[in-house]
């Protein structure tokens, strides 16, 4: 499924906490995961009722936001905030893959 680090980077950048360890034994296997698999915790993330709770009735500006601020503990560059938005404006993209993709980078930050 995924690494211990791709699991807690995704539970950071959605939650702004790591992952608690049911959540954690049930995502992570130790191999890294392919950008689908990641999707499929994303997607899972995204549909609980926590994740539900901290986004309700934010903009997409804000959640973007969220993920900066929970994983690098600042807000993103104007220019990467509009690039973001424009893609899930466009359709080129859902929030929950931004958060994958900036989730992961953080891991390379």
């Amino acid at each position: 499924m995924a690494t211990t680090q791709q699991v807690q980077a995704l539970y950071i950048a959605y939650f702004g906490r790591p992952a608690d360890p049911t959540g954690l034994a049930f995502w992570a296997d130790g191999e890294s995961s392919s950008t689908a698999q990641l999707d499929e915790l994303a997607d899972a993330i995204a549909t609980s009722p926590e994740y539900k709770e901290v986004v309700a009735g934010l903009s997409v500006e804000a959640i973007i936001n969220n993920f900066y601020q929970n994983l690098f503990n600042r807000s993103p560059e104007v220019d990467g905030l509009k690039f973001w938005v424009d893609q899930i404006n466009n359709g080129n993209a859902s929030t929950q893959d931004i958060g994958v993709e900036i989730g992961i980078t953080a891991l390379t930050a």
